[in-house]
């Protein structure tokens, strides 16, 4: 994850929009991925709907 987060910000700060932007997209279908995995997504949808009732 931390060469993940290095690759991200490396893209950023070069001003690389391009690179920046599918970094990102891969950084946040990895972590929907680690969570459904873990079942932490389905608990905080399931939780969050819920509350607002």
């Amino acid at each position: 994850m931390e060469a993940e987060h290095a690759g991200l910000l490396e893209a950023t700060l070069a001003r690389d929009t391009r690179t920046a932007t599918e970094r990102l997209r891969a950084h946040y279908e990895r972590t929907v991925e680690i969570l459904l995995e873990d079942g932490r997504l389905k608990e905080a949808t399931t939780t969050s709907s819920h509350s607002s009732r």
